[in-house]
């Protein structure tokens, strides 16, 4: 059993009950190394991680609670994104990274943030803040592997 840094940035967010979800995602270590060593806020919120948490504050409706970018020491195995939970609330971010599917859910999805396809849970990912999203997500996630990801769809999770 080996273990390997991973770096992490999370955010937790807050409902209107009190209860909190936190959306992870693996980043490279230079990405989460510029973001820790930023001086002050500003220079942080510049940073390829400070923009993908910019957004993602945008994509849910809850509140704000933490930001944490991490180094985590894990055992290296393969991580199965099929055990995935998906409540009715969140938005499920499908991508692609080196051949495999992985999804992340945010929490307390924001409607004014997207559309939805007509007749469908898919979310139109050419309108409202999702490009940007989009783009900030892609440009600092990394699969478990360290490969870049590609998103391929945004569905209201069940």
């Amino acid at each position: 059993m080996a273990l390997i840094n991973r770096w992490i940035a999370s955010a937790t967010y807050r409902d209107g009950v009190g209860r909190d979800s936190v959306v992870s995602i693996y980043v490279t270590e230079s990405d989460a190394e510029e973001w820790i060593n930023a001086m002050d806020e500003t220079t942080r919120a510049a940073t390829p991680i400070g923009v993908y948490f910019d957004k993602l504050d945008t994509m849910t409706a809850a509140a704000l609670v933490s930001r944490t970018v991490t180094m985590q020491q894990v055992v290296d195995l393969p991580l199965n994104p099929a055990d995935e939970v998906l409540r009715g609330n969140k938005l499920a971010v499908e991508f692609l990274s080196a051949g495999r599917g992985y999804v992340i859910t945010i929490p307390a999805r924001n409607p004014a943030a997207y559309t939805q396809k007509p007749d469908s849970l898919e979310v139109n990912l050419t309108s409202g803040v999702v490009p940007a999203f989009i783009a900030a997500f892609e440009d600092v996630a990394i699969s478990v592997n360290g490969a870049g990801v590609d998103v391929r769809r945004i569905r209201v999770a069940d």
